[in-house]
């Protein structure tokens, strides 16, 4: 999901859609647009390179406006510094 706020500083609805393809269908909302990745939720894994290549799409589409997490923005397993955690978890998408 991207509120218009950073649809617009990736040059607005065209031009996300331009970037993608019918893959990444874009669904606007009223504030924003959400990008499916995909007909259906996937499961990848980096240890057997299995690659999300949808994922990885939109990700290259979005992640100029990426926020870098200055605090920590999900759990970790056995208290990891979340900070890194959160940036290796989005790097999986490159």
């Amino acid at each position: 999901m991207l509120s218009d706020k950073y649809v617009e500083k990736l040059g607005g609805v065209t031009a996300l859609q331009r970037g993608l393809d019918e893959t990444c269908p874009l669904h606007t909302y009223p504030g924003g647009v959400v990008i499916q990745a995909g007909p259906y939720p996937q499961l990848g894994d980096q240890e057997q390179g299995i690659k999300l290549k949808e994922y990885q799409k939109v990700y290259r589409q979005v992640k100029s406006v990426q926020e870098d997490y200055k605090s920590t923005i999900m759990k970790t397993p056995e208290c990891g510094d979340g900070k890194v955690f959160a940036r290796e978890w989005l790097q999986r998408f490159e």
